[in-house]
């Protein structure tokens, strides 16, 4: 009678910790201290139904052949146990199944858990379903709709030799008028060198090969005929990036005790940076130089991947973001193995729709991500109500600021009230990227990452100790 009891029991355990996932995912009382409780709870809602069907094949099946419920109790009833605790009964149940486990009970225990690996997969599926229907916004059914019918039959067919055919002749076309538009002219500049010169060339004959081509080339940009590649023209200011990098053209920012005046001056770099955009003497900021936006953005992502796999058990990790977000973050999420959940945009201000961002949001979310401003529509997402959720839910909110950093600030303190929170001093933000070789008027490529936290920077960080040259530690 216990384990009828017992396997009764478990199989509603398990419903009811797959319900309460469910739940978790779209409720406003998920807290990040529930998130470990619920994920660490998530197998046995598996093994709970597995481990009950297969004792319910025990109790159905003695010596071979299928009884009632009520003949398996009387025989339960009939042994002997000096122990009447749970424990000991199951343990006791375990050694009938040891000693008289028939290859039928073998093949349907066996059959049980397959069958539930797929109920499992199913509901896993149609959790993923349910969340993604409920992002959508009414507006926008027949757009998401064709593109996901759209999407769905190209996946279908492309591996089909007709389809990748047809795919061939694309890039192949694509590869034509990309070797007319660019290829060409970089090739008719002087005669091409594709093998190192049996003699050297004259340094002079380079450089002046060099001067020829830029003179052509600086043309558009300095009649202001470029947009988003150069930030600053005068020449003055060109001139004294050229000769403060000419200094350090050899150093290493890995070798500090080399080239201290590096580390000096980098340090610098991120302290002006994160003042601008943070009450350094309240909450101070912490934060690496980077190459440029993209890896800002990749390693502040990799920093919360690692953060939230470390603290909260989170292997398989969600990223929200909208639809406008910099195609940095497909990369990064490509690179990290993190799923991306993309979610529309307000019609009017094409800054994220709130609604369908809670909605997206689920126990594996580790971060959300503002654009200030957008790249394709200068629009700030509301990175204050961001933050309100982001501390609610217990994740991160990052805020690209590759191309508003050094522009917003300033704007901020001239019109207050025209320019909404978008830094640090919004409860909620994490992390945030700035680029110094755009507006910063600083040579390609250059960047700043910043954290809330330091144990957050910390993540980003690579360590590895067992390499044969020595550690290894990179930034």
């Amino acid at each position: 009678r216990i384990m009828v009891v017992v396997q009764n029991e478990m199989v509603a355990t398990g419903a009811v910790f797959y319900a309460s996932f469910v739940w978790f995912s779209n409720s406003k009382l998920f807290h990040r201290h529930l998130r470990p409780i619920c994920l660490s709870l998530k197998p046995f809602s598996f093994w709970a139904v597995i481990m009950s069907l297969t004792y319910y094949r025990f109790l159905t099946t003695i010596g071979g052949q299928e009884v009632s419920l009520e003949q398996a109790t009387l025989y339960i009833n009939e042994q002997t146990l000096t122990d009447a605790s749970i424990l000991h009964y199951v343990f006791f149940i375990y050694c009938q199944m040891v000693k008289q486990i028939p290859s039928r009970l073998l093949a349907l225990s066996i059959g049980d858990t397959i069958g539930v690996f797929m109920l499992y997969t199913i509901l896993e599926r149609f959790d993923n379903i349910f969340r993604a229907t409920m992002n959508i916004n009414i507006l926008n059914i027949p757009f998401r709709f064709d593109k996901y019918i759209t999407t769905s039959l190209y996946n279908i067919f492309k591996k089909s030799s007709f389809m990748m055919n047809l795919i061939k002749k694309e890039q192949s076309k694509i590869e034509e008028s990309f070797d007319k538009e660019l290829k060409v002219k970089s090739r008719s500049i002087a005669t091409s060198i594709t093998c190192l010169p049996n003699k050297g060339i004259d340094h002079k004959d380079i450089l002046d090969l060099m001067v020829k081509a830029t003179k052509t080339e600086n043309v558009p940009w300095e009649t202001g005929r470029v947009s988003g590649a150069v930030y600053h023209g005068q020449h003055e200011h060109i001139h004294l990036l050229n000769a403060a990098f000419g200094m350090y053209s050899i150093s290493n920012p890995l070798h500090p005790d080399i080239w201290p005046s590096v580390m000096k001056f980098e340090s610098e770099i991120i302290a002006m940076t994160a003042a601008l955009v943070s009450d350094a003497d309240v909450s101070p900021v912490f934060g690496s130089t980077t190459s440029g936006g993209t890896e800002s953005i990749i390693l502040a992502i990799k920093a919360h991947r690692d953060f939230y796999r470390e603290h909260y058990n989170i292997d398989r990790p969600e990223m929200v973001v909208g639809v406008s977000a910099h195609a940095a973050v497909d990369k990064a999420c490509d690179m990290l193995g993190i799923k991306l959940i993309k979610v529309v945009l307000d019609p009017v201000s094409f800054s994220i729709d709130l609604t369908a961002l809670k909605r997206a949001l689920t126990p594996n979310t580790i971060m959300m991500y503002a654009s200030a401003p957008s790249y394709p529509h200068g629009a700030i997402d509301p990175v204050r109500a961001m933050g309100r959720i982001a501390v609610e839910r217990g994740i991160g909110l990052h805020v690209d600021c590759c191309l508003g950093g050094f522009i917003l600030p300033f704007a901020k303190m001239l019109r207050k009230n025209n320019i909404p929170d978008f830094d640090f001093r919004v409860p909620g933000v994490s992390s945030m990227s700035m680029d110094t070789h755009k507006y910063g008027y600083a040579l390609k490529g250059a960047s700043v990452v910043l954290y809330k936290s330091k144990e957050l920077r910390h993540s980003q960080y690579f360590c590895y100790a067992d390499w044969t040259g020595g550690m290894y530690t990179t930034p």
